[in-house]
């Protein structure tokens, strides 16, 4: 089998694709951060910048209609 033939071989290319990978994530990251932070929001803080950043690069996509099915609407005294 060519898998055990060449193992160090698949252990390099494995390296290899990992670190492409891990560029693409951090470029991208980057140019998020040069979105958000822009000079009119030059004054935002760290905090902020990290917040921001997180939802800009998560894959997350909630469920409006479950969220808005979980909770009660304020009734009127």
């Amino acid at each position: 089998m060519q898998k055990e033939k060449y193992p160090n071989l698949r252990q390099t290319a494995g390296n290899l694709t990992a670190l492409f990978e891990s560029t693409y994530l951090c470029e991208s990251a980057f140019s998020h951060i040069k979105i958000i932070k822009s000079k009119y929001r030059s004054t935002m803080t760290d905090d902020h910048l990290a917040v921001s950043l997180r939802l800009a690069l998560s894959s997350y996509c909630p469920v409006y209609e479950r969220l808005a099915s979980s909770s009660q609407c304020q009734k009127s005294h």
